[in-house]
C-alpha cells in the first residue's frame, strides 16, 4: 500500500500534540502516532524539545517505511509487490 504522512499540531485530552497520520492514495486518513508537547519555559527548553522531537519524528517515519525496514533487515522483501 502506498501512503504519505500528514503531520500537524492538535490537542489530545486538552494537551498539545504533534499528530502523525497515514494518508492513502485515495485520501483516507489513518492515525499513526502522536507526541505530547510539554510546556516550554524558555527558548533553550524550546530548542531542546525541538531536538528531542526531531529524533523521535525521524525514527517514527523511518520505522513506518516498509522499504527502510527491509533495508535494515527487520522486514522480509515483498515477494509480490503491487
Amino acid at each position: 500500500m502506498k501512503y504519505e504522512h500528514l503531520v500537524y499540531m492538535g490537542e489530545k485530552d486538552g494537551k498539545p500534540h504533534i499528530i502523525v497520520d497515514r494518508v492513502e492514495g485515495n485520501g483516507r486518513r489513518h492515525f499513526c502516532t502522536h507526541y505530547e508537547l510539554p510546556t516550554v519555559q524558555s527558548e533553550d527548553e524550546g530548542f531542546h524539545l525541538m531536538e528531542k522531537f526531531a529524533s523521535w519524528f525521524g525514527n517514527t517515519l523511518l520505522i513506518d517505511c516498509p522499504g527502510f525496514r527491509r533495508h535494515i533487515g527487520i522486514e522480509e522483501p515483498d515477494k509480490n509487490p503491487k
